[in-house]
């Protein structure tokens, strides 16, 4: 059989924190007349003894009444979940209830920032260091092209002398083409030098796919920078010529594959970082600003919570003004700020939001609480 429960005593529990607005009133320095202060006790006394009567319970209400008036902004909602005059001493960011877990989280999503911004960093300077010796490779082959065709002018001059030309001139005519064969070779192995750094800026990138790239321990592969050992045939054609230098088109995919990653990094996930990150230090703001007023209450965490899920969303939705074309993510830092200053303010970009669409149609009904959280 069930036990029915006691009913609460509301009197009782309004007639205690009567007394803890009587405590911090008396704490802040703020004058309560005595007529409100012996309405308190008076009623306290006799509800202890059972013998409250109808007058001393109006005049409680009355009193209960004025005190919330005096003590305002401040309620009794406040200061209880706020903890005034328990004795405990844990009421800092780190360790009240109220901003905890927001103050560590936001230390944590400064953390994965960093990283992650070190690792887009990083990525887009191998991008970017791929990209130059592509464009040094490309004009490498223009060059060897060039010295080769000088080269093989010199050929054609020295076989089309006459046996009867001087021997001074045969030998002006050979030391011509010894020279131009000499700086053809001499650009050909400066070009083979520059495709095996491609090859590896290339093998780096392929290697850099993985997202921590932990290159302390040993070397990614493909990362040799000697020369190649090659030799070219005195009378190469310019087929042969084309084949040695033409491109490799396996090297584009890991470009084309970190770039890819690279997007991720700084399109998404840092500007959702950032955005976060700007909602936890105004919600920290704002909780510390109200714990030290003892005007915090536990109703806010709603307001906290909702805009902690909105700043992310909104930090995304700032892509739209960052410019998708660059690769230099140092470049873009003052860009990707507007998604931590998106996620700070999301009173004014969801206000700005609601003037746009109030324009073009009927204004939003949800009209936001004028309170922080």
């Amino acid at each position: 059989m069930a036990v029915a429960l006691p009913e609460p005593d509301h009197l009782a529990g309004s007639v205690k924190r009567a007394k803890l607005l009587l405590a911090f009133a008396a704490q802040a320095g703020i004058p309560i007349p005595d007529d409100d202060l012996k309405a308190v006790l008076e009623a306290e006394q006799a509800l202890e003894k059972g013998e409250l009567k109808l007058d001393q319970e109006a005049a409680f209400w009355t009193s209960l009444s004025k005190l919330a008036v005096a003590v305002r902004p401040v309620t009794i909602a406040s200061l209880q979940d706020t903890e005034l005059v328990t004795g405990r001493s844990l009421i800092g960011l780190f360790t009240n209830r109220a901003s905890k877990y927001v103050a560590w989280g936001s230390m944590a999503t400064l953390l994965l920032i960093l990283c992650v911004q070190v690792q887009a960093v990083q990525l887009s300077s191998r991008i970017q260091g791929f990209d130059d010796l592509v464009a040094k490779n490309k004009a490498s082959n223009d060059s060897v092209f060039k010295l080769w065709g000088e080269s093989q002018n010199a050929i054609l001059v020295i076989k089309s002398l006459d046996p009867k030309t001087d021997v001074s001139d045969q030998n002006a005519a050979e030391a011509k083409g010894t020279a131009a064969y000499s700086a053809f070779a001499a650009a050909y192995y400066q070009n083979r030098a520059i495709k095996s750094a491609r090859a590896s800026a290339a093998s780096l990138l392929d290697f850099s796919r993985t997202f921590w790239m932990a290159t302390f321990f040993k070397e990614p592969p493909g990362t040799d920078k000697s020369p190649p050992n090659d030799t070219i045939p005195p009378m190469v054609s310019i087929y042969e010529l084309t084949s040695l230098l033409g491109e490799s088109v396996d090297e584009y995919r890991p470009r084309q594959q970190a770039q890819n990653q690279y997007d991720i990094l700084y399109r998404l996930l840092l500007p959702a970082l950032y955005g976060l990150l700007g909602s936890c230090v105004f919600v920290l703001r704002s909780v510390s600003s109200q714990l030290e007023t003892f005007t915090f209450t536990w109703t806010r965490r709603l307001l906290g919570s909702a805009r902690l899920a909105l700043g992310p969303i909104l930090g995304i939705a700032s892509l739209v003004l960052i410019d998708p074309s660059k690769t230099d993510a140092l470049s873009n830092l003052p860009q990707i700020g507007i998604a931590l200053i998106a996620g700070y303010s999301v009173d004014l970009v969801l206000n700005f939001m609601d003037r746009i669409t109030g324009a073009f149609g009927q204004p939003s009904s949800t009209q936001f609480p004028s309170g922080k959280p």
